[in-house]
């Protein structure tokens, strides 16, 4: 997602970001080969738009011939011009790895100071903060500039697993020819755990870009979303 921090897919970020929890995905942490194209075992995945801002957007997914592992299920977004909702349904494996879909895994500052509200309290903010979160109806991440914060909504309450790393690696990691300069930059990720081989699990979230922390709040006590 694109919002008013336009260095967040820039700098550091490709070489250090973890390439198999990139936001939006459900995954088993699983990595494949990325040296040919690898195409969709299902046709089902397309879009629709309205009045410019208003969308649905929806694919089925399988994994094996990305990752070799039998991870499938279904996922759409729907967009309502300020925010937008992602839904989840179907998620299925048998590969005995436990299966998350990563709801952010966002760039922070150089200091990595950027303020993580859940349900109104600031946590940590040291590096290596991990901590499993209950009953989580709203977060709000902090933006790197003005204009760039993000909130979380999860209609009903969800668990999230929130995480504060520092992760290093080069261009070359990801590109022969590129250079071997160690770069480092820190993020703070948001995940539902759907457990190890998963079942027809499911999720809903929405995500709200540019928010302030009231306007989470009072989104999260009053969504006027039915599922």
């Amino acid at each position: 997602m694109y919002n008013a921090d336009q260095t967040q897919f820039s700098g550091a970020y490709w070489p250090t970001v973890n390439p198999a929890r990139l936001p939006g995905t459900t995954t088993d942490g699983s990595t494949g080969t990325l040296s040919s194209f690898k195409f969709n075992t299902s046709n089902w995945a397309g879009g629709s738009s309205i009045d410019g801002p208003y969308g649905t957007v929806g694919m089925q997914f399988s994994m094996s011939n990305n990752t070799g592992t039998p991870l499938s299920g279904k996922k759409s977004w729907f967009l309502f011009g300020d925010k937008y909702v992602a839904l989840g349904a179907d998620i299925t494996s048998t590969g005995g790895r436990p299966v998350e879909t990563i709801v952010e895994n966002r760039k922070l500052n150089e200091s990595g100071s950027n303020t993580l509200t859940v349900n109104g309290t600031a946590k940590p903010s040291a590096s290596g903060w991990a901590e499993t979160m209950t009953n989580v109806q709203w977060a709000h991440l902090s933006g790197s500039v003005p204009g760039s914060d993000i909130a979380y909504v999860f209609p009903g309450g969800a668990t999230v697993n929130g995480l504060r790393e520092t992760r290093s690696g080069s261009w070359k990691d990801i590109n022969t020819d590129g250079s071997a300069a160690v770069l480092s930059a820190q993020y703070a990720s948001l995940a539902l755990n759907h457990g190890v081989d998963p079942a027809q699990a499911s999720y809903a979230y929405a995500v709200y870009p540019g928010a302030t922390t009231a306007e989470a709040a009072a989104y999260a006590a009053n969504p006027g979303l039915q599922f």
